[in-house]
This record gives C-alpha cells, sequence and structure tokens, in this order.
C-alpha cells in the first residue's frame, strides 16, 4: 500500500526550506535530502503533488540535478498519475522535453497518450535539435522513437508523410537516425531518400543507409585475423539505383542530390565491385541516356 502523500508532502516543503537557508557551500548534502523526500513523494498516492514542489524550487538552483531520482522513481511507478506528472513537469519545465531521463520515463508508460505526446515533441524543430544522437544509458533517443513507430502504424504513417516537408529537412541528421532504427530494409531506404534536397549535403544517416544497402560484410575466417574482421562486397541495389534515375528526371527539389547519390555508388561500385545481376544503367528500358549530367552548384557540369 503507497503511503499518503499528505505524510510525506510536509516533509519535502520542510527538506526545501532548510535548503534554501544553507550557504551555497553547504548544499550539496541539503539537495540528496530533498531529493529523497522527492522520490517518496512521487511514489505515494498523489504523486502530481511534485509538480507544485518544483515550481517553488529557485532558479538558482540546478533542477536536472534534482530531478533525476524523481524521474527513475515515476518511470517505474504503477500509479496512474505517474503519467501525467510527467507530462506535467515536462509543461512546468520546457527543458525537460530534451533530457533523456524525463524521455525514458515518459516513453515507458507506454500509453498513446504519453506517444503522442512525444511525437509533437518531435515535430517541434526547437526542441528536437537538442536531442544527441549518442546512446543513453543504452537507449538514445532514436531507438526509442523507433520503438514508437514500429508499435503505432497511424504515427508512423502521418511520421513517413512528413519527411518530404521543409520542417522534416531542417531535422534531417535527427529523423534519418529515427529512420535508420526501422526493421524492413526497403522502408528504410524509400524513408531516407525522402530526406534528399538539391543544395544540401547528404544527411549522415542517409550515407551509412546507401552504403549499407549497396554493400554488404563478409567475414574474413583466415586465422589470425581476428573475429570481426571482414570484406565489404557489393550487394545488389536494382531497385534503390531504378529509383534514383525516377527522382533525377522527375523529381525538381531532389533531382540533383538523386545524381549525385547515383554517382557515389557508382564510386563505391568502382571500389568494391558490382555485382553480376546489376548493369551499369539503372534502368536501360527508360531511355535516360547514361551517365546523367550533373550540375553542381557552381554552374559546372560533370
Amino acid at each position: 500500500e503507497r503511503v499518503s502523500s499528505s505524510v510525506i508532502k510536509p516533509c519535502c516543503e520542510q527538506a526545501l526550506q532548510e535548503l534554501k537557508k544553507q550557504h551555497y557551500s553547504n548544499q550539496r548534502f541539503g539537495w540528496e535530502y530533498v531529493k529523497e523526500w522527492l522520490k517518496l513523494l512521487a511514489l505515494s498516492d498523489n504523486s502530481m503533488e511534485v509538480v507544485d514542489l518544483v515550481k517553488d524550487i529557485p532558479d538558482r538552483f540546478e533542477l536536472k540535478h534534482v530531478l533525476v531520482g524523481l524521474l527513475t522513481a515515476l518511470q517505474h511507478s504503477q500509479s496512474e498519475d505517474a503519467e501525467n506528472t510527467l507530462i506535467s513537469l515536462a509543461e512546468t519545465i520546457p527543458s525537460l522535453q530534451t533530457d533523456s531521463e524525463w524521455f525514458k520515463a515518459i516513453y515507458h508508460q507506454g500509453s498513446e497518450a504519453s506517444h503522442e505526446f512525444l511525437y509533437n515533441i518531435l515535430w517541434n524543430p526547437k526542441k528536437a535539435k537538442d536531442f544527441t544522437r549518442r546512446e543513453h544509458s543504452g537507449e538514445s533517443f532514436a531507438n526509442l522513437f523507433a520503438k514508437i513507430l514500429r508499435n503505432n502504424p497511424e504515427i508512423k504513417k502521418d511520421f513517413i508523410g512528413k519527411l518530404s516537408t521543409p520542417l522534416a529537412h531542417t531535422m534531417a541528421d535527427v529523423l534519418g537516425s529515427i529512420i535508420q532504427q526501422l526493421v524492413d530494409d526497403e522502408e528504410i531506404m524509400s524513408a531516407s531518400l525522402l530526406l534528399l534536397r538539391n543544395n544540401e549535403s547528404m544527411p549522415y544517416s542517409l550515407q551509412q543507409a546507401i552504403e549499407n544497402h549497396v554493400t554488404r560484410k563478409e567475414p574474413v575466417d583466415e586465422e589470425g585475423r581476428g573475429y570481426h574482421s571482414y570484406h565489404l562486397v557489393p550487394s545488389s541495389a536494382l531497385k534503390l539505383r531504378r529509383q534514383l534515375l525516377k527522382i533525377s528526371v522527375s523529381d525538381p527539389e531532389r533531382n540533383e542530390a538523386a545524381k549525385s547519390v547515383l554517382e557515389w555508388i557508382d564510386e563505391l561500385r568502382d571500389e568494391y565491385g558490382r555485382p553480376d545481376d546489376e548493369p551499369r544503367h539503372p534502368c536501360l528500358e527508360s531511355g535516360i541516356p547514361w551517365p546523367l549530367i550533373i550540375n553542381r552548384q557552381d554552374n559546372s557540369t560533370i
């Protein structure tokens, strides 16, 4: 049985008031005291009580340091209020919406409401750009969000539909990282190509996707070479090259970018070889001249 918040909240308030009176040099231990009481309050019968207390913490204090334990407690809480508490905290402290601990806590609530809340954050470029691609305790922002897409077909459909919008191209690296965590290779490639734009550098995630699609790692079994040694060998990319060829003649916003990708694939073929079933021309029956003429940003052509 959970402890009543009416018992814990006064203790939290007292601990916070004592902390405010302390000199900065002595606040380290005071913070630990406050953090423990906040965790208990989060696990009480009314976790929403923590929101008002957090509002009362002065700006001069480092909130992120205080809230780590609280967010972990809410992540594992079985309370029906835990999700609403996390959302209210994020609305009270907007910077939480780009904090990895808050993100994991709200994601693990697993409800449709929490996933939709996260999805709306993604399409706010001021917030999404703050997410890093590094791993956070084994699960990155991209990994967690890809799980949401895999488990919510309607959200996934809307996500794919927005990839060709101007907003998506301001967040190409973030969105590309999410796309790479999807399961189906064809889906990864099709979605990645939507991030192409003329006169813009190719997102690193798209470079990775293409290289992984047109080559594969073949383990090296030679004695003494190590368990993780491999050769890169060519892998057939007939469908991808045809898609790119079609874009190069039909999409004025991506045509030159598609030509550059085709050129890069040919460079990979020169380096690692070409599959036997893959002709040099991506689609001979199309009648499109090959090799393509690429218009560079400096107005030169090749």
